[in-house]
C-alpha cells in the first residue's frame, strides 16, 4: 500500500515523523495521514519523494517493486537539494521572497541551470486568455529585469505583485493584462512616482485540474 511504502523510506532515514515532514515542506498533520492512510497524497508530493529517494513513482504507488529510477528520469535534474522549489502564496515587496509568510508548500523544479525559481500560486483572470487561469501555477526566474514583452512578476508600490506582460519605455512602465474580461486594462505607471519592482519572469504555467 502507498502509506506503507511511505512509511517504509521515511524510516530508511531515520528521521521522525515530524522531522521528515518538516524536511519535505509539509505540515506534520498532512505528513501524518499520508503515513497512516487517512489522507490521499497528490502528484506533486508522490514526484517530491521519488526525487528525494531516487526511486520511481511507480515504486512509491507500490505498482512495482523496482526501485531504481529509470521512470523518473522525465523529472529532470533538479537546481536545489531534492529538486524542490517553493510555492509563494502571494509576493510582497519590502517581505523576503522566501519568507514563511509566503510560502505555502513546495513542488518539483526540473531546472539545472543554476538560476533561483520560486512558484507563484494566481490569483484572479487577468491572464487567461494567455492560458493563465486563477488557481495556476507560475514557475518563475528570478530576476530584477526583463524584457519588453516577457510576462512577469512585478510589485507595484510596494504592494501585492502581479502577473503581467512588461513593456518599458523610459520611466514609463505599461503593465498589460491578456483576458477575456473587458475588466482589465493596461496599468500605466511613472516610475519616478511610483515605485516598480521586477521580481522575475514566468517561464512556464502548471494547470489544477
Amino acid at each position: 500500500m502507498l502509506c506503507e511504502r511511505i512509511e517504509e523510506l521515511r524510516k530508511s532515514t531515520g528521521l521522525s515523523a515530524r522531522k521528515f515532514a518538516e524536511e519535505l515542506g509539509v505540515k506534520y498533520t498532512t505528513y501524518y495521514g499520508y503515513e497512516k492512510g487517512t489522507r490521499e497524497p497528490g502528484s506533486d508530493f508522490i514526484a517530491k519523494l521519488a526525487l528525494r529517494f531516487g526511486v520511481s513513482t511507480d515504486y512509491i504507488l507500490g505498482i512495482s517493486d523496482n526501485s531504481t529510477k529509470e521512470n523518473t528520469e522525465h523529472v529532470g535534474t533538479p537546481y536545489i537539494p531534492k529538486g524542490q522549489m517553493p510555492i509563494l502564496g502571494y509576493v510582497a515587496a519590502g517581505m523576503p521572497l522566501y519568507a514563511e509568510e509566503n510560502i505555502e508548500g513546495y513542488c518539483a523544479n526540473d531546472f539545472n541551470d543554476g538560476e533561483d525559481y520560486f512558484a507563484l500560486r494566481v490569483r484572479g483572470d487577468s491572464m487567461n486568455a494567455c492560458g493563465i487561469n486563477d488557481g495556476d501555477l507560475v514557475v518563475v526566474r528570478k530576476q530584477s529585469m526583463v524584457d519588453n514583452g516577457d510576462v512577469a512578476v512585478v510589485a507595484v508600490n510596494g504592494d501585492y505583485a502581479t502577473v503581467k506582460y512588461f513593456r518599458r519605455d523610459g520611466n514609463m512602465v505599461i503593465l498589460s493584462p491578456k483576458s477575456y474580461s473587458e475588466e482589465h486594462q493596461p496599468q500605466i505607471y511613472n516610475t519616478k512616482e511610483t515605485p516598480i519592482h521586477v521580481i522575475g519572469r514566468v517561464m512556464e504555467a502548471r494547470k489544477r485540474f
